[in-house]
């Protein structure tokens, strides 16, 4: 899958991260609305074995809770490999909030996943 964003949404909140990749602002309900959401969670209650991410996206096959990932970040993409697809991000931002999602990416694939960076 490819998708091609005009919207980058990147939260890093107390309990826990969250990118929102769109190509349109983030609705939601809009049904032509493309979209992968990525985030990550962080509660006390939860044990080390439900240690996970979840994505969620508009092509409902790539969505669900992911043990472990691959991730390879440049300065206009994101791979993603999820189980047996490959999912790739384009996107255009500027150079504060591309370190912001380098940032938040660490976090959510903490222990989770291997990231490359750029």
């Amino acid at each position: 899958m490819i998708l091609k964003t005009k919207s980058v949404e990147i939260s890093d909140e107390a309990l826990g991260c969250q990118i929102v990749f769109s190509d349109t602002e983030p609705q939601f309900d809009n049904d032509d609305e493309k979209y992968i959401l990525i985030q990550r969670f962080f509660d006390d209650d939860i044990d080390e074995a439900e240690n996970y991410c979840y994505i969620e996206s508009h092509e409902k096959n790539i969505g669900g809770h992911y043990e472990k990932l691959e991730a390879t970040l440049k300065r206009d993409y994101l791979e993603l490999k999820l189980k047996k697809r490959i999912v790739k991000i384009y996107f255009e931002i500027e150079e504060k909030q591309f370190n912001e999602l380098k940032s938040v990416l660490k976090i959510i694939l903490y222990d989770v996943g291997k990231i490359e960076l750029d």
